[in-house]
């Protein structure tokens, strides 16, 4: 039996399956906007990371050193769940296990949907991030957990957002914390670097806000060297659309994942 958590919503059996996968500190919570309009439509399977929400399966002490090594543990909950293919719906951190499930399990994925995805990040929080990593142990990791709050969701329009990431990031744990921190650092940049992510042509969704400073640079770059993919910018949005801008992320999710299944 796996030992993530998993919230599963079956529309039909002859529908297609969407995958949400949550970000850093969050859960099957965070989608809550997203199930109520997305399972009138299409089975639906979301996942609480290793660790995160109700997940009793963890990260910890486990020596993962990819992404790709969180991926087994999602297939896992698919199998599992009897989903063969389907289109992934993710945020944040999310969309850098998306990359280790298209790097190792191509054939589950049919299309995707990324909502500020870890594409490039901006050298001054790379700079932050690298000071971060060598003081982590100096402080109480709720101490750094406001730190990234602040950077990645900084204005006052992205406060509901802010105070989700540290209310769920309070059930990690300082263990689980440092495990994901530590991972993070080395393996950020396993989607910029996916060379497979250009084979999902018309498949591919970037979702992101004007106000997202820390990737959006990053993204709008990665969009301009792939092909037939999609872009959509939320004005006065910041890191976590599906939250702060939820009625437009439903609208223009649902018109994309329409036109691919």
């Amino acid at each position: 039996m796996n030992q993530l958590y998993a919230e599963k919503y079956v529309k039909d059996e002859k529908c297609d399956w969407l995958v949400f996968l949550h970000g850093f500190g969050g859960s099957t919570k965070m989608w809550k906007r997203q199930i109520e309009s997305f399972k009138e439509k299409y089975n639906l399977l979301i996942i609480d990371l290793p660790g995160h929400g109700k997940s009793t399966k963890g990260i910890a002490h486990k020596g993962i050193q990819k992404f790709e090594d969180i991926a087994d543990m999602i297939m896992e909950v698919l199998y599992e769940n009897g989903v063969k293919i389907a289109t992934f719906v993710c945020v944040s951190l999310g969309t850098l296990i998306f990359a280790g499930i298209l790097s190792k399990y191509p054939d589950v994925v049919k299309g995707a949907v990324l909502c500020g995805a870890v594409l490039g990040m901006h050298i001054g929080w790379r700079s932050i991030l690298n000071i971060c990593d060598r003081i982590r142990y100096c402080f109480p990791y709720m101490f750094l957990m406001r730190v990234f709050s602040g950077i990645l969701l900084p204005l006052k329009g992205h406060q509901k957002s802010r105070n989700f990431f540290l209310q769920s990031g309070k059930l990690l744990g300082r263990e689980e914390f440092m495990a994901w921190f530590d991972l993070f650092v080395k393996d950020m940049d396993a989607l910029t670097n996916l060379s497979s992510l250009s084979d999902l042509k018309d498949n591919l969704l970037l979702i992101v806000g004007t106000e997202d400073h820390t990737f959006i640079k990053g993204i709008k770059n990665k969009f301009n060297t792939l092909k037939s993919s999609k872009l959509k910018i939320l004005e006065e949005c910041g890191h976590v659309c599906n939250i702060q801008k939820w009625k437009e992320f439903n609208e223009v999710s649902l018109r994309f994942i329409e036109e691919i299944v």
